[in-house]
């Protein structure tokens, strides 16, 4: 998040709020390893996650040790800043003397304190590793000299490296567009070894905050459009609809029609796209019909009436069952930007910038840092799909006056694995994304799935679920902990696609009845409440369980294990199936 401090501001606002982020038990933590002095980092990083409603707590490693490492600290996320000008004592002009076998055995040499450095860190962390960059020193327009081939070297070795814990960063891609000058300091580097300025810190922190937020649950999923001089140039209602422009071939219409493709690879990455517009229906179905290049089966939500638009931004949040936290909304007016802002502060906005629509693509194309994901499972990519589905089932439940009637009749059935590890990918996605149906509230990231596998008293058990209607993707989870007679339920997660029919019930009384050896007599599980997670609280007491003891941010339930038939599941038919 872009802010208008200067640096020593920033530094007096972090020492007021400190104590309130550090009396937050569920923390961030985050270290720094580099070596070049980084530590206005620090400060940026501390303002970016604070303005995301995020506690953190910030250190940084021994300067140019890499090994400063202790899996005891449990980091959740590790920052490095590996620069290459920096691998030895002059490396800027020392390796250009260096001949073959000497340049070779210096680039093994760092390769394998890499491979330690990630053999230690990606087992219990993220890792937002910076590349390699030659570009501060190398001045060489015309073949490669030693220093650009160690950075060829490394980057590759780091690209084979890479995994889901492994988050590789091309920071040259920042500096190209703050400029040189803006971004690198040559006198701070020779006196102190401080490569980078502290413009180029607050907004490399605007960047790596949107990967910490994301991976730490606050994740957007939604990108609100409006569509005059949104996505065409030109007032429908005013200009008509020949004379609204986004052809590929004319200026500014190229403009427009490069940023509904750019659009289009958000929406095929999983992003759901929806329209917020001041416009009449059937005039904006035909310009979909006849001129654009996305098409309005690819809204996941449209509300186009003449509306305000915090009310349909409501409406929308509502329809797709997902917090307005999760939405980014884009709109060529000030007045609408600004009312959104104002009424509705968890929505990120963005204006198109219409004074110099040359850099409108470019905001469009940053647009997929605050979409962050460095993984996309099988649930991206037919996200968009659900969603179509879930306005038929919406639109079907009409049609009826009981709502049991109306889950009969959807002929739901639930696919249920254990310790699947094909899931794990998913199962972490879900930990990380859900707030609202989340019993813990923890972020797990895929090691940490791992981790949980390998001890013989956990299990892992995952939904897929299914109806008349297609298939919903692997929308339940149930991380649980056996302790003599009582099974304890880390964690129970269901996606917002499936609220409202009652398979949580089905679900959990199918693990209880079947799946959970005789010898359990208890099942307990401790609620952690959040802003927006109160839907398992009242699951929780309507099923059964009893309170065992509570305070103002916790809850633990408990009840005994029976044999009948949950009494929420009398008179429904939902199928239960438990593949091996």
């Amino acid at each position: 998040m872009p802010n208008n401090l200067n640096y020593s501001q920033l530094i007096e606002f972090n020492n007021k709020k400190i104590k309130t982020i550090n009396s937050k038990k569920n923390l961030i933590k985050v270290k720094i390893f580099s070596n070049i002095s980084c530590f206005q980092l620090k400060e940026y990083l501390y303002y970016d996650l604070f303005q995301n409603n995020f506690g953190s707590k910030i250190s940084i490693a021994e300067y140019d040790n890499f090994f400063d490492y202790n899996k005891n600290e449990n980091n959740d996320f590790l920052i490095v800043f590996w620069e290459l000008s920096n691998l030895i004592e002059g490396s800027q002009f020392k390796l250009n003397s260096l001949n073959h076998k000497e340049l070779k055995k210096f680039i093994i040499n760092v390769k394998r304190k890499i491979e330690l450095f990630l053999t230690q860190s990606t087992k219990d962390s993220i890792v937002i590793f910076n590349k390699f960059s030659s570009a501060n020193f190398s001045r060489n327009y015309f073949q490669n000299d030693n220093f650009k081939k160690v950075e060829i070297e490394l980057n590759t070795f780091l690209e084979k490296k890479k995994n889901k814990n492994l988050i590789l960063v091309d920071h040259n891609q920042l500096i190209a567009e703050l400029g040189k000058n803006n971004s690198i300091s040559l006198r701070d580097f020779y006196i102190s070894k401080s490569m980078y300025t502290l413009n180029f810190y607050k907004n490399y922190s605007n960047i790596i905050s949107n990967i910490i937020c994301s991976k730490s649950g606050l994740i957007k999923k939604v990108l609100v459009l409006d569509c005059d001089n949104t996505l065409w140039k030109g007032i429908l209602v005013e200009d008509g609809i020949n004379k609204i422009q986004m052809d590929e071939h004319s200026f500014p219409g190229s403009i427009f029609f490069e940023v509904q493709n750019l659009i289009y690879d958000l929406y095929k990455k999983g992003i759901l796209i929806c329209l917020n517009t001041k416009n009449n229906y059937l005039d904006i179905k035909n310009v979909f019909k006849k001129k654009t290049f996305l098409k309005l089966n690819n809204f996941a939500e449209i509300q186009s009436n003449w509306n305000d638009k915090v009310s349909n931004m409501k409406k929308i949040s509502q329809n797709l069952n997902l917090g307005l936290e999760s939405f980014v909304f884009l709109d060529d007016s000030d007045f609408e930007i600004n009312h959104v802002k104002k009424m509705l502060p968890e929505v990120t906005c963005f204006k198109v910038p219409n004074k110099n629509l040359f850099e409108y693509p470019s905001l469009i194309r940053g647009l997929s840092n605050i979409f962050f994901s460095n993984s996309l499972t099988e649930e991206d990519k037919y996200k968009n799909y659900y969603y179509e589905r879930e306005k038929i089932r919406k639109e079907n439940l009409s049609k009826f006056k009981n709502l049991n009637d109306y889950i009969n009749s959807l002929n739901i059935s639930i696919k249920i694995k254990k310790n699947d590890v094909k899931t794990i990918e998913r199962v972490a996605q879900l930990t990380q994304k859900t707030n609202q149906f989340n019993s813990s509230l923890k972020r797990y990231s895929q090691n940490q799935i791992i981790r949980l596998l390998r001890q013989k008293t956990n299990n892992i058990f995952t939904g897929v679920v299914s109806d008349r209607y297609g298939s919903t993707g692997l929308t339940l989870v149930c991380i649980t902990k056996r302790n003599k007679k009582t099974l304890i339920i880390l964690d129970f997660i269901m996606s917002c696609r499936i609220f409202g029919r009652k398979i949580e019930y089905a679900f959990l009384d199918y693990l209880e009845k079947k799946l959970i050896t005789k010898e359990i007599k208890h099942l307990k599980i401790e609620f952690k409440k959040g802003p927006k997670n109160y839907l398992v609280r009242e699951f929780l007491k309507n099923y059964g369980f009893t309170i065992l003891s509570e305070n103002k941010k916790s809850t633990t339930f408990q009840k005994g294990k029976l044999n009948k038939l949950n009494s929420n599941l009398e008179s429904l038919d939902i199928s239960c199936n438990y593949e091996k």
